[in-house]
């Protein structure tokens, strides 16, 4: 089942942390935790970035990968096929 996920996106398990963090700062309507939850997403995007340079070193084919699925959430035109 994990395989699957990474049809959809690159990094589903930031993706499911990420979902986690709002989820609780939208549940409890804390302002502070929002700001937290936005501040994780940069690291997130930073990191992957990384990450991602790495592998394009390591992986030529990885540019492709990378073309056609998203980096955190699906990308839209692709889950209307």
């Amino acid at each position: 089942m994990s395989l699957a996920l990474y049809r959809w996106v690159r990094h589903p398990i930031y993706t499911g942390i990420i979902l986690v963090v709002f989820g609780y700062a939208a549940g409890t309507g804390s302002v502070h935790k929002l700001i937290i939850a936005f501040g994780l997403l940069l690291l997130f995007y930073l990191k992957s970035t990384y990450e991602e340079k790495q592998l394009l070193k390591q992986y030529p084919t990885y540019a492709d990968y990378r073309r056609r699925t998203g980096r955190f959430f699906p990308k839209l035109f692709k889950i209307f096929r």
